[in-house]
């Protein structure tokens, strides 16, 4: 095995990924907190409906090359220059088109001038945000492969705290939403500019544009392009549903509790980046690493997750009444709805690059077919009648869908059910669920506290935990 495909290195370069993620989203998090709290509900619709807006056309900024370019990477390390620069070329071209599309599409429906300047503004992220599949994208593709996440982690770091520093200054001063819109932005340029100087280290693009190169990636990617445009379809269609069905004001209710969830996805994110390479890796020699590779990676998610949505279901309305302001106090039932979708995908994610690694993109493009008829269905049922509660509802039904097809799909890799991952932790969960109903009487951080103790104790006693993971973390942290 690749020195730089070590399991042990990518267990580490998780947690060097998740630790600087959760710093990043932390200052991202922060500056979304005081544009709500500064601007109100209806301005922070605004805001979220246009980076949903833009969302649309990353699809095609992206056209499924992401996961294909990392992969051929993998695999064909003689021929980097050269993939690089068509990877450069064909996203260059792509973002170019996608920008165009979402500056002119957005006066069709009418939308009032101010909105429009926010999509205008967004816009420009498609180039250099690590937020969407820009430039800066492919040069943190170059770190990936190697397992090597520590720059581009920091540089995400960088863009946080610039950009909190950014929106506090300028909503200080009375700047309007568009100034900070163009901070949220133009944060993103410096780390653009120096993960691209950074990355040649490693890989100095070709001078030469490969044209068959760029053909066989954009063909490979075909599968991928329809599975980024289904995924994108059902994860923002409830905003656009939400605006122009029930208005600003509950696509700012819907955002607030959205953003809190979208938060943790952080953790899966970062599992993903360091084991894609490796599960790759791994299928290509056929080792007997790949499946244990899979349900280490879906067992470490689900035991983070767990206690987090059963805590998350008690003291929702604290949390949204704390962050937000009680202006958003109608967000905490939505929030304590999202939890569940969030569940549902931190199980979704290992398995569909399980299926990826396994070059069976085909079979995850299917299922986020299916799961985009349920979400269209569902929100088209939902929100009519209950609005932003509907559409947190048919995001559960829609990741609850696919667990249930990725759990099918993938029982040829696992050697049987996820079930298996699942059911040891059960018992954990319900006493750590047994602690918060009996500590409801006490201050909820105590309450919290003592839970997850129980929690992480049952674990140990019914196996939810074993030796060889501790062995493992252990190995992570030391050395071999």
């Amino acid at each position: 095995m690749n020195d730089h495909m070590n399991p042990t290195r990518a267990v580490r370069t998780t947690f060097v990924v998740f630790g600087g993620q959760v710093a990043a989203r932390l200052f991202d998090l922060g500056g979304m907190l005081l544009i709500a709290r500064s601007f109100g509900e209806a301005a922070f619709g605004q805001f979220s409906f246009a980076v949903a807006y833009v969302g649309y056309f990353a699809i095609l900024a992206d056209f499924g090359c992401n996961a294909i370019f990392v992969r051929e990477l993998a695999r064909s390390r003689e021929r980097a220059a050269e993939l690089l620069a068509g990877m450069l070329a064909i996203r260059s071209a792509l973002i170019l088109v996608g920008m165009g599309l979402a500056i002119a599409l957005i006066l069709i429906p009418g939308y009032p001038p101010d909105t429009v300047r926010l999509v205008r503004l967004m816009a420009v992220a498609l180039l250099i945000s690590p937020k969407l599949p820009s430039l800066r994208v492919v040069y943190e593709q170059v770190f990936q492969v190697r397992l090597q996440m520590g720059i581009p982690t920091l540089l995400k770091l960088l863009d946080g705290g610039l950009f909190l520093s950014l929106a506090y200054g300028l909503i200080r001063s009375g700047q309007p939403l568009d100034a900070v819109m163009m901070a949220y932005v133009l944060s993103s340029l410096p780390g653009l500019v120096l993960v691209a100087w950074m990355s040649r280290r490693f890989i100095v693009p070709s001078g030469r544009v490969d044209r068959h190169l760029i053909a066989r990636l954009l063909k490979q990617a075909l599968p991928m392009a329809l599975l980024v445009g289904l995924t994108a379809l059902y994860t923002r269609i409830d905003v656009l549903i939400l605006s122009l069905w029930r208005g600003d004001v509950e696509v700012g209710y819907y955002s607030a509790a959205y953003r809190l969830t979208e938060a943790l996805r952080l953790i899966p994110a970062a599992v993903i980046t360091s084991l894609y390479p490796v599960l790759v890796d791994a299928y290509a020699r056929a080792s007997a690493a790949f499946a244990p590779a899979i349900t280490a990676g879906l067992k470490s998610l689900l035991i983070v997750i767990i206690p987090i949505a059963l805590g998350l279901v008690f003291c929702a309305n604290q949390v949204v009444t704390v962050l937000y302001t009680g202006r958003f106090a109608p967000a905490g039932t939505a929030l304590a709805i999202l939890i569940w979708a969030e569940v549902c995908l931190f199980i979704n994610c290992p398995l569909s690059y399980a299926l990826i690694s396994a070059d069976r993109q085909q079979v995850v493009t299917g299922i986020a077919c299916i799961m985009l008829v349920i979400n269209l269905t569902a929100n088209a049922l939902l929100i009519p009648r209950w609005g932003y509660l509907g559409a947190s509802t048919a995001t559960v039904m829609t990741e609850g869908a696919g667990t249930l097809c990725y759990g099918m799909a993938t029982r040829h890799l696992l050697g049987g059910s996820f079930w298996r991952v699942v059911l040891p932790l059960l018992p954990g969960a319900g006493l750590f669920l047994m602690g918060m109903v009996a500590a409801r009487t006490i201050p909820v951080p105590i309450a919290v506290a003592v839970s997850i103790l129980v929690y992480v104790l049952s674990l140990r006693l019914t196996g939810g935990i074993t030796r060889s993971d501790l062995a493992a973390l252990r190995t992570a942290f030391v050395g071999p």
